[in-house]
């Protein structure tokens, strides 16, 4: 059916592809339970070439595809050709440049929401400004600790996991001064 589809698509020029993606979309965005498959992806990949595709839709299948990246990490690699696709051919358009601020802007809170909650509930609660403010302290908080483990005398830590505790750290760092010679945590980057 898909190689049919496509095959109508490619030889008769004229059939306006919005009609038919634009309600596609909106339909499996309304279904919260709906998994793409792959011939949804090559589909999406197939109409973000054509020629009659307009910025529009190619803004709403990118905030789709933008959504299965960040949520779904087994079609994420699926999405993300669809989604490069899309980018490529309409970047210099204006919609798609706010489609990628915003995208960008979604995928910082969605990485620091890793973190801690705290951290993501400050991020959503308040403006940009305090966004950068938050990353900023995080970077000092990294220096502060390199500082801390440097004045004790001791080797900086080589890596880490962001939930480690400071107690955990000290009990590492006397069993490598006891010759134990433990690999050190360093600080998350």
């Amino acid at each position: 059916m898909l190689g049919s589809l496509i095959e109508n698509f490619t030889t008769i020029k004229s059939i306006p592809v919005n009609l038919l993606v634009e309600p596609m979309l909106k339909h499996n965005r309304e279904e919260s339970q709906y998994v793409y498959e792959s011939f949804d992806y090559d589909f999406l990949s197939f109409v973000s070439q054509h020629h009659k595709l307009s910025v529009g839709i190619a803004v709403f299948i990118s905030d789709e595809m933008s959504k299965i990246i960040l949520r779904n990490s087994s079609n994420s690699k699926a999405a993300s050709v669809v989604m490069k696709s899309l980018l490529y051919r309409y970047i210099n358009k204006n919609e798609m440049q706010e489609f990628v601020i915003r995208f960008i802007d979604k995928a910082a809170k969605f990485y620091i929401s890793s973190f801690s909650p705290s951290t993501y509930e400050l991020v959503q609660s308040q403006d940009n400004d305090t966004f950068l403010q938050t990353t900023q302290t995080m970077d000092a908080q990294k220096i502060k600790n390199a500082v801390n483990s440097n004045n004790r005398s001791s080797p900086a830590p080589r890596e880490s996991s962001p939930n480690l505790s400071k107690k955990k750290l000290e009990q590492l760092h006397i069993k490598y001064q006891s010759g134990r010679k433990t690999q050190l945590p360093s600080l998350p980057q």
